[in-house]
């Protein structure tokens, strides 16, 4: 009789074993997954500072601040427009990726797509929340040039064409698209999932650079090729508006509607 308690205890162990396993699904590290995919990203630290003035307060005043229309060469544009707008995630001074407009993200495991959260708190300066239409619509501005916001065809977007290769339905002689970029898609109304056709290891440093901010799709419609020749005609994204552009200075304020840590001194950017 003991010999068969025992016995009988010693299956119920097991079974018990299994059936937790079972329910565990493995070991999960403190992200969330398995140890053997790509770490995600979740929500933004109390230790995220407000973003810094320049040092440099000279540039030139011929601004282009319709940033994806930004050249390569032009970093007086490019400089205005970080504390302008924003992207889905930013560059700190010291390198480091952060939450933007996407609150979180998640590599797929091979590398060819990013799932990115948006966070529902993002607004432009004019109050329009920031959702995931608004998103796709920039990515298709950049990546298609049927898209009715992607400008007449005098307008170079050197900086997608630098980063991605090339536009939509543009292929080599053996049918293969030049672009890394392979679409983007909404997947609810606070989350995009973006494709690519090859891993790229540098892909968020990427779309943090100015180039790659997010507009206000309804304002580039109403203002066409004079967005970004004024300061009325600007709806940022970022931690500044611009308060005044005048002949002689560009004055720039924190933004009251943004998400983020807000900056605590106005900027002044004097022109040569």
């Amino acid at each position: 009789m003991m010999r068969m308690r025992k016995t009988t205890l010693i299956l119920v162990l097991i079974v018990t074993v299994i059936l937790l396993s079972a329910c565990g699904g493995g070991e999960q590290n403190q992200n969330g997954n398995n140890g053997n995919e790509s770490p995600v990203v979740e929500e933004p630290t109390p230790e995220l500072e407000p973003v810094e003035a320049p040092d440099t307060l000279t540039i030139s005043a011929d601004l282009q601040l319709d940033p994806a229309l930004i050249p390569l060469d032009d970093e007086d544009s490019l400089s205005v427009s970080y504390y302008v707008y924003e992207g889905l995630v930013r560059k700190m001074d010291d390198g480091s990726i952060v939450p933007g407009i996407a609150r979180s993200w998640e590599p797929a495991e091979d590398g060819l797509s990013f799932e990115f959260r948006l966070r529902s708190d993002a607004v432009f300066s004019d109050g329009t929340p920031i959702d995931a239409d608004i998103i796709t619509a920039n990515f298709n501005r950049w990546f298609d040039p049927e898209h009715p916001l992607h400008g007449p065809d005098n307008d170079v977007y050197e900086a997608w064409l630098e980063y991605f290769k090339g536009f939509r339905n543009e292929v080599d002689a053996n049918d293969k698209p030049f672009s890394l970029f392979d679409g983007i898609e909404k997947v609810d109304n606070l989350t995009v999932l973006i494709h690519i056709y090859e891993p790229m290891p540098d892909f968020l440093e990427i779309i943090s650079l100015p180039y790659f901010s997010i507009l206000n799709p309804e304002t580039l419609e109403a203002e066409g090729e004079n967005y970004g020749t004024s300061a009325d005609s600007v709806v940022g994204s970022g931690p500044y508006v611009i308060e005044d552009w005048s002949g002689e200075a560009l004055t720039l304020n924190p933004s009251e509607s943004y998400w983020g840590p807000q900056p605590q001194d106005d900027i002044v950017f004097t022109f040569e």
